[in-house]
């Protein structure tokens, strides 16, 4: 059985919806609620699969909430925004500062995660297209598309303006963080 959770019930019902298709409803709980308080019983679960979702509790936070659920030597996968340098520029690290502050090297999370009772398989830098194809490529066609919407909508400009800004920045310093895929086992 999966268990996924989302505090978004759009997703969920897309989910749902694509389960149902493909005729596997059946094997699919799906709960709106909070990643954090799964309430699923101590050692049920095998794998826990996070994809740019922990940063909203936190990597060590989420880590730690989700280690009592897990079965002996179960494996967290987890996509985490990481440093990818030791000196980053100062223009990333004002940025990131502002808008992710716990953002960490590969080796402090690799370090983090030991401290939470986890052993770190494998740690992958996801690689730059995976930014531009399905995330920023997008984004910029969407900025794109509300121009003449954002002139008349202070908010939306300036969200805008904050997309922008953010690819702009990666464009110039993609070198320097990215996310990094964490394969973690409960040791």
């Amino acid at each position: 059985m999966i268990l996924a959770v989302d505090l978004h019930e759009p997703f969920l019902k897309q989910l749902r919806d694509n389960a149902s298709n493909a005729g596997l409803a059946h094997r699919i709980e799906v709960r709106c609620g909070d990643m954090a308080k799964l309430g699923e019983p101590e050692q049920s679960v095998d794998l826990i699969w996070s994809e740019g979702a922990i940063y909203n509790i936190g990597f060590d936070h989420g880590l730690e909430c989700w280690h009592p659920w897990l079965k002996k030597e179960a494996v967290v996968a987890v996509s985490e925004l990481s440093w990818l340098t030791a000196s980053p520029t100062p223009a990333a690290l004002s940025f990131w500062h502002k808008n992710y502050a716990g953002m960490r090297s590969l080796s402090e999370n690799r370090q983090a995660a030991a401290r939470l009772g986890y052993e770190c398989l494998h740690a992958l830098v996801l690689p730059a297209a995976c930014w531009w194809d399905e995330y920023y490529g997008a984004l910029r066609k969407n900025i794109e598309r509300l121009a003449l919407e954002g002139r008349r909508d202070p908010f939306l400009a300036k969200a805008a303006l904050a997309c922008t800004q953010e690819i702009d920045l990666y464009e110039n310093h993609s070198s320097e963080y990215g996310y990094v895929f964490y394969i973690l086992q409960k040791s």
